[in-house]
This record gives structure tokens, C-alpha cells and sequence, in this order.
């Protein structure tokens, strides 16, 4: 901003002092020539110190001995059983020809309070001795994993009141395998022999045959038999109502 003083000159004694002229130029110009600046440049910035810093390992390590903390227990399974009861059919006797053995059907199937009747002859020309009934057959299905497997015979015998040697069994057969006797009578009757009775819908003789395999299961006979001491005289009679295997198979 220029300044301009004026100064007027006096005489001596002048007591009127210089005149001065202040005045301000005010000079504005547009800024036409410089662009608004832009930022186009980029950068880039590299970390060129080096990590001094080690990687970290873990070294620690916990561990249960299996001695002291093995399961010891063995890996629970699951098994389910059910039994299936086999009964008998095709019932047959040897000793048709009067009658003392009657009815060898009624043997068949379930136990129902109706018996089959077992003993030797009481007089000519029936002199069968011993006289038997045979199952047909048990009906044991194939395919199938036996656990167990139990005889059951439902049967009674009558008292015996004289003193002879009237021999009375129940025994099984496999068809060439194994075989054993499933009720043993009295080797010698005696007097007043009670009898023995197995017939009720709750109780039944037993005979436990789980070693016997699927194929001689399906192969199991049994056998009643009434072998009299005096011959054309027995002293009582088997009384049959029926017979089953019952298998105990895993599902």
C-alpha cells in the first residue's frame, strides 16, 4: 500500500504544522493463470525392518497314560431274543391193532387237554412190546440263530400198584446225531407207585438241548415208550396231550 506525504514549508516561529496525505491503493486481481492443484500421485510405503521376533512354537504337551486312564470297558451291544414254540405234527404209534394205543394224533400241535393213550397190549393177537408214539415232525424253521433251545413235553403217567418191571421213557433223536432220554420212568415199579403228572398248562417236562445245532433241531424226533414187564400186561398208561421245542433265536 503506497503512502504519499506532503509537507508545506514555514517561516520561522510557524506554530502550524506540515500538512500530510495519507491515502490507500487497494489493487485486486483474480487468479486466473494457476489451476485449482489435484492430488494424482500415488504412493507406496515398504516396512523395510525386519521381524526380530521368533515364531512361536507350543512345547507344552499334556497326556493320560492308558494305564491309569484306558476304558477298560468292552463296547455295549445290543442282542434281542424271542422264543419260538415249535410243536409237534404227524403223530404216529406202531401198535394199531386193538386199540390199547389210541388216538396217537391227539399228540399233534398244541396242548389242548386232549391226550394221546400209550401202553402195550392186553391180550392176543396184540403182543407189541415195547409200544411207542413218534413225532412227525418239530417244525423248526430255517434261516434262523439259535441261542437256545428246550424240549417240553406235556404228559402224564397213571399210579402203578403191583411190584413189576414196567420200564416207561421219553427220548429224542436226531436222524443220526445225537440223542438222549428227555423223562426216564421208574427201572422197577413199585407198590403204589403216585404216578406222575406234567400235563397242566402251566408245567411240562423239560429237557435243555441248546448244543444240538439248526440242522439236527430240524431233524428232532421224539419218542414215547411203554415197555411192559409181564407182556399183555401193563400196569398203567402214558398219557400224551402234547410236545414242543422251544427255541430261543436272536433277532
Amino acid at each position: 500500500m503506497p503512502v504519499r506525504t506532503i509537507t508545506k514549508a514555514g517561516g520561522g516561529g510557524s506554530t502550524n504544522s506540515g500538512l500530510t496525505d495519507a491515502f490507500s491503493l487497494n489493487i485486486k486481481v483474480a487468479e486466473t493463470a494457476n489451476p485449482v492443484p489435484t492430488d494424482l500421485a500415488t504412493f507406496l510405503i515398504k516396512l523395510l525392518q525386519a521381524e526380530t521376533n521368533a515364531t512361536q512354537t507350543e512345547l507344552v504337551q499334556l497326556k493320560f497314560p492308558s494305564g491309569d486312564f484306558g476304558d477298560s470297558n468292552s463296547i455295549p451291544t445290543e442282542t434281542r431274543t424271542t422264543t419260538l414254540r415249535c410243536w409237534a405234527t404227524g403223530c404216529t404209534s406202531n401198535d394199531t391193532t386193538t386199540g390199547n394205543t389210541i388216538a396217537p394224533a391227539n399228540a399233534n400241535g398244541q396242548n389242548d387237554g386232549t391226550f394221546a393213550h400209550l401202553k402195550t397190549g392186553t391180550g392176543t393177537p396184540d403182543t407189541i412190546n415195547p409200544a411207542t408214539i413218534t413225532t412227525g415232525s418239530m417244525n423248526v424253521p430255517g434261516g434262523i440263530t439259535v441261542v437256545s433251545a428246550l424240549i417240553r413235553v406235556w404228559f402224564k403217567v397213571g399210579a402203578i400198584t403191583l411190584a413189576v418191571a414196567d420200564n416207561l421213557n421219553i427220548t429224542y433223536n436226531t436222524g443220526g446225531g445225537p440223542s438222549g432220554t428227555v423223562w426216564q420212568g421208574p427201572a422197577l415199579a413199585t407198590l403204589l407207585y403216585p404216578g406222575e403228572d406234567y400235563s397242566t398248562t402251566a408245567l411240562s417236562w423239560t429237557k435243555d438241548v441248546s448244543s444240538l445245532t439248526l440242522a439236527q433241531l430240524q431233524a428232532l424226533q421224539l419218542v414215547a415208550s411203554y415197555n411192559a414187564g409181564v407182556l399183555l400186561a401193563p400196569q398203567t398208561s402214558i398219557e400224551i396231550d402234547s410236545w414242543s421245542v422251544d427255541v430261543t433265536i436272536n433277532i
